[in-house]
């Protein structure tokens, strides 16, 4: 039982690392430079960037929790 528990938890925390890496580029700072980008178009970037920067805390919490729960199993 402990060993299938183990293994869901380390496949999800090998998906949430997945996640988090592959969303770095839109946690980048946005580009301010108003005469590249209109001013809605850098109001959006800056809200896509947001989001995604609350997306990837929500996935370290997660993972955070993760660890703990297999800390505990393994104790």
């Amino acid at each position: 039982m402990d060993h299938e528990i183990r293994l869901k938890l380390e496949r999800r925390a090998a998906e949430l690392r997945g996640l988090i890496a592959s969303t770095a580029d839109a946690r980048r700072p946005v580009e301010l430079d108003q005469e590249a980008v209109g001013r809605l178009s850098r109001m959006d970037a800056l809200q896509r960037q947001a989001m995604a920067q609350a997306t990837a805390k929500n996935y370290r919490l997660e993972l955070q929790r993760i660890d703990a729960a297999l800390t505990r199993i393994t104790t």
